[in-house]
């Protein structure tokens, strides 16, 4: 095992040459399969093979080993992964599994959704074609599937992305045998602007968290609170953001979202903003080109406090937002979501942004930007959004165990001398 696990930095640098060499072919593959832009299928591949590169690094300087006079530890591979996975990235979400695992030392069975299963097929043969024959393996089909992947005595540890519903199950099912896990579940990444933020900077970073993969995001801003004395020109400016975009092809270079993966997602979309615009909100919609009933205009409802709306997980293009006169108030609902995945802080200064966004019970937390996500840092939730972390340097401990031998200070005795 330890022979594997030296080899991998060299594994995962051939596996993210050929992700990078086929960004061409694997964008148009992620655009068929999910309905984002081009553009943003493009970044994904590089993210994925960020992801490749960053853990080839990690490899590199993982202590297997250490020892001292009366002792020796080691950290071996945990053994065969489950690695499973959504539709919304279906490249780099299996590329951030597979690479921790490789980095470990580590084989895989991928059980992408069946909603996008074509992109992890092309990267679980990209890595196959670098490594001894049975190390990367791919099972398709749906929840029953998943469940027999998890239960079998072959598996040792999971990693799961998806619904925090499904997750609960599948926690359950590992449970019952004490498995390793890491599951990154659902979320309602809240954005808050406070008093004396800039407005124009904030809302740029609001339509990246907002609108990035058509909204298909379980760190999307989810709930946008924004303080009082800026509530005004905050909607005024969204309203114009929101009024300009268009949904359409998303090979097109004017498209600024493209469509939702399945008809029951947009009408979900739909239904949100209906309920929100019915209970008394203020909306603004974008040009939706004719091509489908999957084309969802951009939607933004400034709603009122106890619109029905305001408690849903939002997985599309609609942005809900609301005053607010007090951020201890917004920390209170926020942490009593349970739902602390992802979220965003706008203030007068990054010292007082970072000191609200201390309050927050959520594992990631973008100050002033939209793009909180990067190899280098923790992916992962707070509560119910899940538990453990991807990416960084974090990424790769549910795959390892620790072996301590710890040794006396002398020989010990033979039988005869014993008992003398």
């Amino acid at each position: 095992m330890t022979s594997a696990i030296n080899a991998a930095n060299f594994v995962l640098t051939l596996s993210r040459e050929e992700l990078a060499r086929d960004a061409d072919d694997l964008a148009p593959l992620i655009v068929r399969e999910t309905g984002k832009r081009h553009p943003e299928a493009m970044a994904e591949v590089e993210m994925s093979a960020a992801y490749f590169d960053w853990f080839a690094s990690v490899a590199e300087r993982l202590e297997h080993e250490w020892t001292d006079d009366r002792a020796q530890v080691h950290r071996v591979p945990v053994g065969v992964v489950a690695a499973i996975t959504a539709w919304n990235f279906p490249l780099s979400l299996p590329a951030r599994k597979l690479a921790a695992a490789f980095a470990a030392g580590c084989p895989v069975v991928l059980k992408p959704s069946p909603l996008s299963p074509l992109s992890a097929i092309a990267l679980a043969r990209a890595c196959d074609r670098h490594l001894p024959a049975g190390c990367v393996g791919v099972v398709l089909g749906g929840r029953d599937q998943a469940h027999e992947l998890v239960d079998s005595d072959h598996v040792r540890a999971a990693s799961f992305t998806g619904s925090t519903e499904v997750g609960v199950g599948l926690a359950t099912r590992l449970g019952a045998t004490l498995k390793r896990s890491v599951l990154e579940l659902g979320g309602r990444a809240p954005f808050v602007i406070l008093p004396g933020a800039n407005v124009g900077r904030a809302v740029d970073h609001l339509m990246v968290a907002k609108f990035r993969n058509n909204g298909s995001s379980c760190i999307a801003a989810n709930n946008v609170f924004v303080h009082e004395s800026l509530v005004d020109e905050v909607w005024e400016s969204v309203v114009a953001r929101v009024s300009s975009m268009v949904t359409g092809d998303p090979f097109d270079p004017e498209s600024d979202l493209g469509p939702l993966r399945t008809d029951e997602l947009a009408d979900s979309v739909r239904a949100l903003a209906d309920i929100a615009v019915r209970d008394g909100g203020e909306s603004a919609v974008g040009t939706a080109m004719s091509g489908g009933t999957r084309n969802v205009p951009a939607t933004a409802v400034r709603v009122r406090s106890d619109s029905a709306s305001w408690a849903a997980e939002v997985f599309g293009p609609l942005l809900l937002l609301r005053g607010f006169d007090s951020p201890e108030e917004v920390s209170r609902e926020v942490n009593g979501w349970r739902r602390g995945l992802g979220g965003y802080v706008a203030g007068r200064s990054r010292q007082e942004a970072s000191s609200f966004a201390s309050r927050l019970r959520v594992g990631m937390i973008g100050i002033d930007t939209g793009s909180p996500n990067a190899p280098r840092l923790p992916f992962g939730g707070f509560d119910e959004a899940g538990w453990g972390r991807e990416g960084s340097a974090l990424g790769v401990d549910p795959f390892l165990e620790t072996r301590t031998l710890s040794f006396g200070s002398g020989v010990a005795p033979t039988v005869g001398e014993a008992r003398s």
